[in-house]
């Protein structure tokens, strides 16, 4: 067993931290039998799991600070934290530029629908016709409402650079 390279070595626990529903992670801790998890020593035997988490503000708390103390004596652990962490933070990033992107989309499909659509339907009774005009006239005031928000938008997006 001990030239298997899934059997830890001498004095090795595999340490589990569950957090939440369906979220884990975990590491081999090397050295002694015990961790300290939220304040608390908690016995943990090779292969044991170690169950911190829950909704609460305070259960969170543990179980980042359980992390944190397992991250601390785990390389293997610290490494795989840090590449959660990247892959997180670039997921993030990706989100917000998504979310930019969305809100520029949605500004421009109201540009369309309520600016472009109706200029389109009345271009033929222009200017003869006293509805066309109307429809010109509160065109108008949609386009330079949407302008602000492009304006806003552009702002927005130069300051996140």
């Amino acid at each position: 067993m001990a030239d298997d390279p899934q059997t830890p070595p001498p004095n090795t626990q595999n340490i589990g931290v569950q957090m939440g529903e369906g979220s884990a992670v975990g590491g081999d801790v090397t050295g002694g039998d015990k961790i300290v998890a939220g304040g608390h020593v908690i016995q943990a035997a090779a292969g044991a799991t170690v169950i911190i988490g829950g909704a609460t503000p305070g259960q969170v708390g543990e179980g980042l600070n359980a992390l944190t103390d397992l991250v601390q004596r785990s390389p293997e652990l610290r490494t795989a934290v840090v590449g959660f962490r990247t892959d997180f933070q670039a997921a993030s990033e990706q989100i917000d530029l998504l979310g930019d992107y969305k809100d520029l989309h949605d500004i421009l499909h109201r540009l369309q629908f309520q600016c472009y659509n109706g200029i389109q339907q009345i271009e033929s009774r222009f200017p003869d016709d006293e509805m066309a005009l109307n429809t010109v006239a509160d065109s108008q005031v949609t386009l330079e409402g949407i302008i602000g928000e492009l304006q806003s938008f552009g702002s927005r997006a130069s300051a996140a650079k």
